[in-house]
């Protein structure tokens, strides 16, 4: 038995319907969700509540890191595997990586009057002046955007 074709039975685009039968659609229900007509979320960040919400986050954040600290102060290092780490290493490879620690630890250890933080030279210099402009500047910065959330501005 043959089956007329009728544009009508066709719904979007794809095979047509069964005759008789109810039309299947392909297009999403028609409620808000589905067609993303929800209202956008806007949180009103105020001083009441953006340091309440900064104290707690670093109240949770406190005891996980003194446990990280703990637990990494009770880790001890398998001496077996050391030595199997050093067997590996060939001795051309070996004369590369020169120890200098010791050299560095007398050099750090002298008592000469000079901060910590230039004994190393002009590069520990240069990093640690880069260290403290990024440091007071992220702290500025932090409090300025904290202090452009407190005030919101006010809307006509």
């Amino acid at each position: 038995m043959a089956m007329n074709y009728n544009a009508k039975d066709e719904v979007d685009g794809g095979p047509p319907c069964p005759p008789g039968g109810t039309a299947k659609t392909r297009r999403p229900d028609n409620t808000a969700f589905k067609q993303q007509r929800l209202p956008a979320w806007q949180p009103i960040l105020t001083a009441g509540t953006v340091l309440p919400t900064f104290f707690i986050i670093g109240l949770i954040f406190i005891p996980i890191g003194i446990g990280i600290f703990v637990t990494s102060n009770n880790i001890r290092e398998i001496e077996a595997l050391r030595q199997i780490a050093k067997r590996t290493i060939s001795t051309s490879s070996r004369r590369q990586f020169e120890n200098k620690v010791p050299e560095k630890q007398k050099l750090f250890q002298e008592d000469n009057g000079i901060p910590v933080h230039l004994k190393g030279g002009i590069a520990d210099a240069l990093l640690y002046r880069a260290t403290m402009i990024l440091t007071v500047g992220g702290t500025a910065y932090a409090m300025y955007e904290l202090a452009v959330a407190s005030f919101p501005k006010k809307q006509d």
